[in-house]
């Protein structure tokens, strides 16, 4: 662990208060986490994906932690954060739908709820079913609560 840049440190336990640094990422993380849900207009029952969006960009965000102000994905992997494909959590989505019928939709609208390996994880609004795509055009103006008013 130490080898890559990683303290191993112990501490009594049932004592949080020794735990000063995680517990404030804790408290961070959750805090993001339900500030992302009130903004996109979300009920509680997406937390995972909310929570799951904070980390990933807390990841993504630099911090006088490290040096020169580097993000933690850069210290981990070497590499510039890509910032082009962020979208805001919540936003509406269109994707693209496999379909021969010439008279129907070409696209779903879906709800953005966070990033996979290689592609976006969306709700589509018609039935709530998740979707894992790669590609997606997003509305980044018009959130879930834009929809439901």
């Amino acid at each position: 662990m130490r080898q890559q840049g990683s303290d191993y440190l112990t501490t009594i336990t049932d004592t949080a208060a020794l735990n000063g640094t995680a517990e404030r990422m804790n408290r961070t993380i959750g805090e993001r986490t339900r500030a992302l849900l009130f903004d996109a207009g979300l009920p509680e029952t997406f937390w995972n994906f909310a929570a799951l969006y904070a980390v990933y960009m807390i990841n993504r965000s630099p911090t006088k932690a490290l040096p020169n102000n580097m993000t933690p994905f850069e210290k981990l992997t070497g590499q510039k954060c890509d910032y082009t494909k962020l979208q805001p959590f919540g936003c509406v989505a269109h994707a693209r739908t496999l379909t021969d019928d010439d008279t129907s939709s070409r696209s779903d609208k879906c709800i953005f709820l966070g990033y996979i390996p290689y592609g976006y994880k969306l709700m589509r609004l018609s039935d709530c079913r998740l979707l894992s795509v790669r590609s997606a055009r997003f509305e980044p103006t018009i959130f879930f609560k834009d929809l439901t008013a």
